[in-house]
């Protein structure tokens, strides 16, 4: 996994709107494809997130007793620079996405999933839950695949994790380690691009 290091070097001066929220001035780019600190706190319950301002940057992550959290780094016009789902501790990060400093995505997504959870229930059953990357992105037709059957699956923003929709299937607990998989559609909101997706894990008994 990659450490969450991260420069910012800002060359572009923003025409912007500014307003007050916990003694920190926000702005918000014209560019509709960026996503900024403003519409982070818009959206979210100030006491669900810790908010660092430093000189150059403005760290944003999830307050939640979880091993990975979504953190955010928004540059100085607090426009989104960096997002990763990362482990509180160690700082690496299992998902990571980078834009620039217009707030347009860089590099493409090298998993269309987040990351997968596995809750081992009473009776013999299972439940996975798996997330998706909700910052400019939406899904449909997204299926659970495993070996006895498949399942279409409806998806949520999640409690605990900021800009992260989740699925999950309720399954019987294998006796031997099986695959599962996800696939559907994910549309990019900025291109307007739309494909076909398939991801998997292995669930061990």
């Amino acid at each position: 996994m990659k450490t969450l290091i991260f420069i910012l070097t800002i060359t572009t001066i923003f025409a912007a709107c500014h307003f007050k929220h916990n003694n920190i001035s926000y702005s918000k780019t014209t560019d509709s494809c960026s996503y900024t600190l403003l519409d982070f706190v818009s959206a979210n319950d100030s006491s669900k997130y810790i908010l660092t301002k430093l000189t150059n940057m403005t760290e944003v992550s999830d307050k939640v007793k979880w091993e990975y959290v979504s953190q955010y780094i928004f540059d100085t016009n607090n426009v989104l620079r960096f997002y990763a789902f990362a482990n509180t501790k160690t700082h690496s990060y299992k998902f990571g996405i980078d834009y620039d400093s217009l707030g347009h995505q860089i590099d493409t997504l090298k998993s269309t999933i987040v990351s997968w959870y596995v809750d081992r229930m009473v009776h013999d059953s299972v439940v996975i839950t798996f997330y998706l990357y909700g910052i400019n992105y939406s899904y449909k037709d997204i299926e659970v695949i495993e070996p006895n059957y498949t399942k279409k699956i409806s998806l949520y923003y999640s409690d605990y994790f900021s800009n992260l929709i989740h699925g999950k299937d309720t399954l019987a607990n294998p006796h031997k380690t099986i695959m599962i998989y996800v696939t559907g559609t994910i549309k990019n909101k900025c291109t307007q691009q739309a494909k076909e997706f398939i991801d998997s894990s292995s669930l061990i008994p």
